[in-house]
Protein backbone atom coordinates (compact mmCIF):
# COMPACT_ATOMS: atom_id res chain seq x y z
CA UNK A 1 0.00 0.00 0.00
CA UNK A 2 2.77 2.43 0.95
CA UNK A 3 4.75 1.51 -2.17
CA UNK A 4 1.62 2.16 -4.25
CA UNK A 5 1.12 5.59 -2.64
CA UNK A 6 4.80 6.35 -3.20
CA UNK A 7 4.47 5.45 -6.89
CA UNK A 8 1.37 7.68 -7.24
CA UNK A 9 3.23 10.56 -5.57
CA UNK A 10 6.16 10.07 -7.97
CA UNK A 11 3.81 10.11 -10.96
CA UNK A 12 2.13 13.27 -9.67
CA UNK A 13 5.54 14.95 -9.24
CA UNK A 14 6.45 13.77 -12.72
CA UNK A 15 3.37 15.39 -14.23
CA UNK A 16 4.12 18.60 -12.31
CA UNK A 17 7.66 18.72 -13.67
CA UNK A 18 6.38 18.18 -17.22
CA UNK A 19 3.94 21.06 -16.97
CA UNK A 20 6.75 23.30 -15.70
CA UNK A 21 8.48 22.70 -19.05
CA UNK A 22 5.71 24.31 -21.13
CA UNK A 23 8.27 25.80 -23.48
CA UNK A 24 9.70 22.37 -24.29
CA UNK A 25 8.68 20.66 -27.49
CA UNK A 26 6.05 17.91 -27.45
CA UNK A 27 8.51 15.03 -28.17
CA UNK A 28 10.84 16.29 -25.41
CA UNK A 29 7.93 16.36 -22.94
CA UNK A 30 6.96 12.81 -23.93
CA UNK A 31 10.55 11.63 -23.50
CA UNK A 32 10.80 13.39 -20.12
CA UNK A 33 7.50 11.82 -19.02
CA UNK A 34 8.61 8.33 -20.07
CA UNK A 35 11.96 8.70 -18.27
CA UNK A 36 10.21 9.86 -15.08
CA UNK A 37 7.80 6.91 -15.28
CA UNK A 38 10.70 4.45 -15.70
CA UNK A 39 12.50 5.98 -12.72
CA UNK A 40 9.35 5.82 -10.57
CA UNK A 41 8.72 2.20 -11.62
CA UNK A 42 12.27 1.15 -10.72
CA UNK A 43 12.08 2.89 -7.35
CA UNK A 44 8.80 1.20 -6.46
CA UNK A 45 10.18 -2.27 -7.31
CA UNK A 46 13.20 -1.91 -5.05
CA UNK A 47 12.45 -3.47 -1.65
CA UNK A 48 12.83 -1.10 1.25
CA UNK A 49 14.84 -1.82 4.36
CA UNK A 50 11.50 -1.61 6.15
CA UNK A 51 10.63 -4.97 4.59
CA UNK A 52 13.02 -6.45 7.13
CA UNK A 53 10.49 -5.48 9.82
CA UNK A 54 8.22 -8.18 8.42
CA UNK A 55 10.77 -10.67 9.72
CA UNK A 56 10.63 -9.28 13.27
CA UNK A 57 7.76 -11.51 14.52
CA UNK A 58 9.57 -14.60 13.24
CA UNK A 59 12.80 -13.49 14.89
CA UNK A 60 11.01 -12.81 18.18
CA UNK A 61 9.35 -16.23 17.95
CA UNK A 62 12.69 -17.97 17.38
CA UNK A 63 14.29 -16.15 20.32
CA UNK A 64 11.32 -16.99 22.57
CA UNK A 65 11.47 -20.68 21.60
CA UNK A 66 15.22 -20.78 22.24
CA UNK A 67 14.68 -19.18 25.66
CA UNK A 68 11.97 -21.73 26.55
CA UNK A 69 14.21 -24.54 25.31
CA UNK A 70 17.04 -23.41 27.62
CA UNK A 71 14.62 -23.25 30.56
CA UNK A 72 13.36 -26.79 29.92
CA UNK A 73 16.89 -28.13 29.34
CA UNK A 74 17.99 -26.66 32.68
CA UNK A 75 14.87 -28.02 34.38
CA UNK A 76 15.67 -31.47 32.97
CA UNK A 77 18.85 -31.53 35.07
CA UNK A 78 16.80 -30.86 38.24
CA UNK A 79 13.76 -32.93 37.25
CA UNK A 80 11.86 -34.83 39.94
CA UNK A 81 8.75 -37.02 39.68
CA UNK A 82 5.67 -37.48 41.79
CA UNK A 83 2.17 -38.82 41.31
CA UNK A 84 -0.74 -36.60 40.41
CA UNK A 85 -4.35 -36.93 39.36
CA UNK A 86 -6.00 -35.87 36.10
CA UNK A 87 -8.76 -33.44 37.09
CA UNK A 88 -10.10 -32.06 33.80
CA UNK A 89 -10.29 -32.65 30.07
CA UNK A 90 -11.02 -29.84 27.62
CA UNK A 91 -11.60 -31.38 24.17
CA UNK A 92 -12.41 -27.97 22.66
CA UNK A 93 -9.07 -26.52 23.81
CA UNK A 94 -6.57 -28.73 21.95
CA UNK A 95 -7.92 -31.68 23.95
CA UNK A 96 -5.77 -30.60 26.90
CA UNK A 97 -5.81 -32.28 30.29
CA UNK A 98 -5.62 -30.62 33.69
CA UNK A 99 -3.94 -32.31 36.61
CA UNK A 100 -2.96 -31.63 40.22
CA UNK A 101 -0.10 -32.89 42.35
CA UNK A 102 1.50 -32.14 45.70
CA UNK A 103 5.14 -31.35 46.50
CA UNK A 104 6.20 -30.84 50.13
CA UNK A 105 2.59 -30.33 51.20
CA UNK A 106 1.85 -27.66 48.59
CA UNK A 107 -0.67 -28.28 45.79
CA UNK A 108 0.24 -27.47 42.17
CA UNK A 109 -1.80 -27.53 38.97
CA UNK A 110 -0.77 -28.10 35.40
CA UNK A 111 -2.09 -28.57 31.88
CA UNK A 112 -0.85 -30.91 29.20
CA UNK A 113 -1.78 -31.19 25.52
CA UNK A 114 -1.43 -34.83 24.46
CA UNK A 115 0.91 -35.86 21.66
CA UNK A 116 0.14 -38.63 19.19
CA UNK A 117 -1.60 -41.48 21.05
CA UNK A 118 -1.37 -40.03 24.57
CA UNK A 119 -4.70 -40.00 26.30
CA UNK A 120 -5.68 -39.84 29.93
CA UNK A 121 -8.99 -40.07 31.76
CA UNK A 122 -10.32 -37.79 34.50
CA UNK A 123 -9.44 -39.35 37.86
CA UNK A 124 -6.49 -41.31 36.45
CA UNK A 125 -3.28 -41.30 38.49
CA UNK A 126 -0.33 -40.06 36.40
CA UNK A 127 3.40 -39.46 36.81
CA UNK A 128 4.13 -35.73 36.95
CA UNK A 129 7.58 -34.38 36.10
CA UNK A 130 8.44 -31.12 37.85
CA UNK A 131 11.39 -28.79 38.28
CA UNK A 132 12.73 -29.18 41.85
CA UNK A 133 13.67 -25.47 41.86
CA UNK A 134 10.20 -24.41 40.66
CA UNK A 135 7.45 -27.06 40.89
CA UNK A 136 5.10 -24.67 39.04
CA UNK A 137 7.07 -25.72 35.93
CA UNK A 138 5.71 -29.22 35.38
CA UNK A 139 4.51 -31.63 32.71
CA UNK A 140 3.24 -35.15 32.15
CA UNK A 141 6.30 -35.83 29.97
CA UNK A 142 9.93 -35.56 31.01
CA UNK A 143 11.56 -32.20 30.38
CA UNK A 144 14.04 -33.57 27.86
CA UNK A 145 11.16 -34.70 25.64
CA UNK A 146 9.38 -31.37 26.21
CA UNK A 147 12.50 -29.38 25.25
CA UNK A 148 12.91 -31.42 22.07
CA UNK A 149 9.37 -30.44 21.08
CA UNK A 150 10.04 -26.78 21.83
CA UNK A 151 13.22 -26.56 19.73
CA UNK A 152 11.77 -28.43 16.72
CA UNK A 153 10.43 -25.39 14.76
CA UNK A 154 13.49 -23.17 15.37
CA UNK A 155 15.62 -24.45 12.45
CA UNK A 156 12.73 -23.85 10.04
CA UNK A 157 12.23 -20.32 11.42
CA UNK A 158 15.94 -19.52 11.14
CA UNK A 159 16.10 -20.92 7.60
CA UNK A 160 13.08 -18.82 6.62
CA UNK A 161 14.56 -15.67 8.15
CA UNK A 162 17.93 -16.18 6.43
CA UNK A 163 16.23 -16.92 3.09
CA UNK A 164 14.07 -13.79 3.34
CA UNK A 165 17.07 -11.61 4.25
CA UNK A 166 19.07 -12.97 1.32
CA UNK A 167 16.08 -12.39 -0.99
CA UNK A 168 15.72 -8.78 0.14
CA UNK A 169 19.47 -8.16 -0.30
CA UNK A 170 19.40 -9.77 -3.75
CA UNK A 171 16.39 -7.73 -4.89
CA UNK A 172 17.94 -4.50 -3.57
CA UNK A 173 21.18 -5.19 -5.42
CA UNK A 174 19.38 -6.13 -8.62
CA UNK A 175 17.18 -3.01 -8.48
CA UNK A 176 20.24 -0.88 -7.64
CA UNK A 177 22.19 -2.19 -10.62
CA UNK A 178 19.27 -1.37 -12.95
CA UNK A 179 19.14 2.20 -11.67
CA UNK A 180 22.86 2.93 -11.97
CA UNK A 181 23.95 4.23 -15.36
CA UNK A 182 25.48 1.47 -17.41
Amino acid sequence: MIACLHAIKEQWNCLGSIFKHESASRPAMTELFEQKMRDAGNASRRPSRWHALLLLPFLIGAVFLLYEWVLYRNAATRQQTTFGTVTAHEPANHSRYGYTFTVEGRRYDGWQVPHDSEEWTVGQQVVVYYDAADPARNALRDFTTESDGIIAPVPVLVLGIVTAVLLIISLRRRAGSRQSPG
